[in-house]
């Protein structure tokens, strides 16, 4: 048997492209078998694959813990128009990882945007923070470089997508999302995904 996967996700991104290509492998294997499995062995499979890997069995926002395994599901709208900026550049997740390794101290993480069952979505601006960020800024200054851009174009946040390398901004006004857009497409992989965007659709 031969499977052919056909995406459009930028390697290197932090955007998740290998982790939902596994997912999405996993869950078509049973039918393809005509395999009964359950939820939670086919879960544990795509754990021993990788951390996020389980994510991308659900169609559903979920609050991460842990390595990113355990998984709390929410009810996310988010009223914004979020762009992805993709550079021409593959930051490498075992690279990133690694110095993150020797830099980590343990601080307190706030969760005042979770509830257990739903996201405070006005607090999410202030609260986004990626460890990943002052590692890959410090490599490659032009990811840092187009975050600030994407600021400059209206967004009302922007942050490093996962390791790297895509930066993904926040926009209250889709035209401003739009815009910046078409200032970045000759030159980036971009994408837009509307405002409320409900995965499970």
């Amino acid at each position: 048997m031969t499977i052919r996967l056909k995406k459009n996700i930028p390697v290197g991104s932090g955007l998740g492209g290998g982790s939902s290509d596994a997912a999405a492998v996993l869950a078509a294997l049973p039918a393809l078998w005509n395999v009964p499995v359950d939820a939670s062995t086919l879960a544990g499979v795509a754990l021993d694959i990788g951390s996020d890997v389980p994510y991308f069995l659900h169609n559903r926002s979920a609050y991460a813990e842990g390595r990113g395994e355990r998984l709390n599901f929410v009810r996310l709208s988010l009223p914004y128009s979020v762009l992805v900026v993709t550079p021409n550049i593959h930051v490498s997740t075992a690279w990133a990882y690694g110095e993150l390794s020797k830099q980590r101290r343990e601080k307190p993480r706030s969760t005042k945007f979770y509830d257990g069952a739903t996201c405070t979505v006005a607090a999410i601006p202030s609260l986004m923070e990626n460890d990943f960020e002052p590692i890959v800024f410090d490599t490659y200054p032009e990811i840092a470089a187009l975050k600030q851009e994407i600021l400059s174009h209206g967004a009302v946040d922007a942050l490093l997508s996962g390791s790297g390398s895509s930066v993904f901004g926040l926009f209250n006004d889709e035209s401003n999302a739009r815009k910046a857009r078409d200032f970045f497409k000759p030159t980036y992989f971009v994408s837009i995904t509307p405002p409320n965007f409900n995965p499970s659709l």
